[in-house]
């Protein structure tokens, strides 16, 4: 039994022109290129991030100040009360609960003042940092709280998790002319006690894991010739088999020394999208590895209304930052050949208006 109809965002908005903004309720994330945190706004994403959230920000000095808490993950939820169906879902304890902070300070300028400011041949300088903590005592993740009759459902069996993590991510914008170069970089760092669903087991894993994002993009031509260089790096842990996520966290080999205690594989969000096949479809995101994308697009139409017909060339070269960690033991990942050919109607110069074919 579920819901025919769930909420993918509802919050509200309370601003006031002198103190800032308050946000409150279950709202879309995106922060710099979408490296950890991905909106997922375009016309065919797969994934979003999306947190229930209290959100406070303000503006002073030219920069914009936030902080939020998220109640990131309830835990277990029981479902019905007596296997009453008409009763509300409730949150059956705390102590499971995946509690997050987050702070940002950011400099951006609004798009009228950066067309300005680049039409008087000034370079436009946009930067941000943000800070997360995450803290989680115990887990219920290994409880099913799905009904199969209606019945009350059982007990939910909790394991001590003791996870605390620090994330912070810095981000960089750069524009000048036709030129844009954007970064980001992310860092993990933190500790979790167990990792087991089921059981407690005294694992004390060390998690230390990085990734970083660039893309330049330049220009020419009247706009309609472009010039890409992406290129990026996750992190890799030699005492994992495999890169792709199955279920929870990837289990620690043992080796003639031990164990290692260190998780280091990097993840980028699904939706931070690099190809078309490798990892977007096999491996489904970015992970321990590092990749080189070069490109070129030419739009054949373009206009100041929005109609558009291009096509575009991308070469992909990836490989793993941890040769250890393929089930081959091979650092070198392939080369993938992507083309596209887009075309969008004239009804206006946004993405979503009108008609848009790739």
């Amino acid at each position: 039994l579920q819901d025919s109809i769930v909420a993918r965002r509802v919050w509200a908005e309370v601003r006031n022109r002198a103190l800032g903004e308050l946000r409150f309720g279950r709202m879309g994330f995106h922060w710099g290129l979408g490296l950890v945190n991905n909106g997922g706004e375009g016309l065919d994403s797969d994934y979003s991030t999306e947190v229930d959230r209290v959100m406070a920000m303000t503006k002073l000095a030219g920069f914009y100040f936030m902080a939020a808490y998220d109640f990131a993950a309830e835990g277990y939820i029981n479902q019905t009360q007596n296997g009453d169906l008409r009763g509300l879902p409730f949150d059956a304890g705390q102590e499971d609960d995946v509690d997050q902070i987050v702070f940002a300070v950011a400099r951006r300028m609004d798009e009228a003042e950066q067309k300005e400011a680049l039409a008087r041949g000034e370079f436009v300088l946009n930067a941000g940092l943000l800070f997360t903590y995450r803290n989680q005592f115990l887990s219920s993740e290994g409880s099913s709280n799905s009904l199969t009759d209606v019945e009350p459902l059982p007990a939910p069996t909790l394991v001590r998790r003791d996870w605390e993590s620090f994330n912070p991510d810095i981000w960089v914008q750069f524009l000048y002319d036709k030129l844009r170069l954007e970064f980001e970089a992310s860092l993990v760092l933190g500790s979790v006690e167990n990792t087991r669903s089921d059981s407690f087991a005294e694992e004390d894993y060390n998690i230390r894991e990085l990734g970083f994002a660039f893309e330049s993009e330049y220009r020419l031509l009247d706009d309609k010739l472009g010039l890409f260089f992406n290129m990026g790096f996750a992190s890799g842990d030699s005492d994992v088999e495999g890169l792709a996520l199955t279920s929870g966290s990837p289990e620690q080999q043992s080796t003639p020394e031990g164990t290692d205690d260190t998780i280091s594989t990097f993840r980028f969000h699904p939706n931070y999208r690099i190809d078309v096949i490798l990892w977007r479809n096999i491996m489904q995101q970015v992970a321990g590895a590092y990749y080189f994308k070069p490109g070129i697009g030419y739009d054949f139409i373009k206009d100041p209304f929005g109609q558009l017909l291009g096509a575009r060339v991308d070469v992909v070269w990836s490989r793993a930052s941890s040769p250890v960690q393929t089930w081959g033991n091979d650092p070198d990942l392939g080369v993938e050949l992507d083309a596209t050919v887009y075309y969008r109607s004239d009804d206006g110069p946004e993405i979503l208006d009108g008609f848009y074919a790739m």
